[in-house]
């Protein structure tokens, strides 16, 4: 029941002002969503990935309390094993945590969060390789996570999404490998990209 009054409650863009007029996400709601994420039903595993997922959106103070609670464990966690719904939400949060946060960055990649976004951005629906793209064009801003990202395969489905994927998809998984400077290499060492 918690989670569900959370997750509705972030939804809003004018609650999301209020949340972080008041000071953003407490340390204990943060426990509490990251809790209900790692060992809630299903329900409210859902439902507390898409309440991370909503107050880490371009929220810096959010996201630190989302890690400082531990929350990057269950979000990969949930990306990898999730139900559909919990693997696009999750990813989503993991976007969002990536993002211009070099710490973030490599938390999630220690996590093991590469390989189970890679496998969505290979193998997922429309909605999880569109916000696994994203987390992986986050991920690429650090040097390792490059290799990381490389070494799990996931040069392959970000260079087929560039190429064939829905507009925020290419432009996603063209921010990705745009972070590699040219230093991808087909077999045959002839430019993996740029295009």
């Amino acid at each position: 029941f918690a989670a569900a009054a959370l997750a509705h409650l972030v939804l809003s863009a004018d609650n999301q002002a209020a949340i972080t007029r008041a000071g953003g996400i407490t340390p204990l709601v943060a426990l509490l969503l990251v809790a209900l994420a790692r060992d809630g039903a299903d329900e409210q595993k859902t439902r507390a990935a898409g309440a991370l997922a909503s107050l880490s959106y371009d929220n810096a103070d959010n996201q630190v309390a989302i890690v400082e609670a531990s929350g990057i464990e269950p979000l990969v966690a949930l990306s990898g094993d999730g139900t559909d719904v919990q693997k696009t939400l999750a990813a989503d949060a993991l976007r969002n945590l990536a993002f211009e946060n070099d710490d973030h960055q490599v938390a999630i990649a220690q996590a093991g969060g590469i390989a189970p976004l890679v496998a969505l951005a290979r193998d997922g629906t429309d909605d999880q390789k569109t916000t696994a793209a994203g987390a992986l064009r986050n991920l690429a801003a650090n040097a390792d996570n490059q290799l990381a990202i490389s070494q799990a395969g996931g040069i392959a489905p970000l260079v087929a999404l560039a190429r064939g994927g829905t507009d925020e998809q290419k432009a996603l998984a063209a921010g990705a490998l745009d972070a590699y400077e040219g230093r991808l290499l087909n077999k045959d060492g002839t430019p993996a990209w740029p295009r």
